[in-house]
């Protein structure tokens, strides 16, 4: 029976080892958890008080700040029923005059159009004319280089059969 007292021993000792260090870690774990959520609390109480520091004499940023979080609130409000109500009725009310502004777009539109058309055929015979006015010049002036070139050859013959 020596041995079986022996398991017995060190079977207590290594669960009393065991049930010690689970222990220890569970207190550990929970001075830790309790460490951090004091840590959040603070920093979370802090924050106001950082933010009016960082703020102070910058009154965009300030701004900026408290836009967001009125979003962030107001992100998280569920919508009323009234609110879907007043949105289906704005949206009612603005069709007439989302359908106004389309019009006006289309006859600007469509009173723009003629303009443009004028324009671009007033360019494209601006650019006609000028293409026929560069060949007649180019016909001229090869013809005058023609006859100035033949004048030239007649005076060498000319001069070449006197000598």
């Amino acid at each position: 029976m020596g041995k079986t007292d022996d398991i017995r021993t060190t079977t207590g000792d290594t669960t009393s080892s065991v049930g010690s260090s689970v222990s220890d870690t569970a207190s550990s774990m929970g001075s830790s958890v309790t460490d951090t959520a004091s840590s959040v609390g603070e920093a979370a109480s802090d924050l106001p008080h950082k933010a009016r520091r960082q703020t102070e004499g910058n009154p965009l940023a300030a701004g900026l700040i408290a836009l967001g979080a009125g979003w962030l609130l107001g992100s998280l409000i569920p919508v009323s029923e009234k609110e879907k109500q007043a949105a289906v009725a704005v949206k009612d009310k603005a069709q007439p005059l989302m359908d106004e502004a389309k019009s006006a777009a289309t006859e600007a539109a469509q009173s723009l159009k003629e303009p443009a058309q004028e324009a671009a055929q007033s360019v494209a015979e601006t650019a006609r004319s000028a293409t026929e006015t560069v060949v007649d010049e180019g016909r001229s002036t090869t013809e005058d280089v023609r006859g100035q070139a033949q004048d030239s050859a007649h005076t060498v013959r000319s001069e070449a059969t006197s000598t």
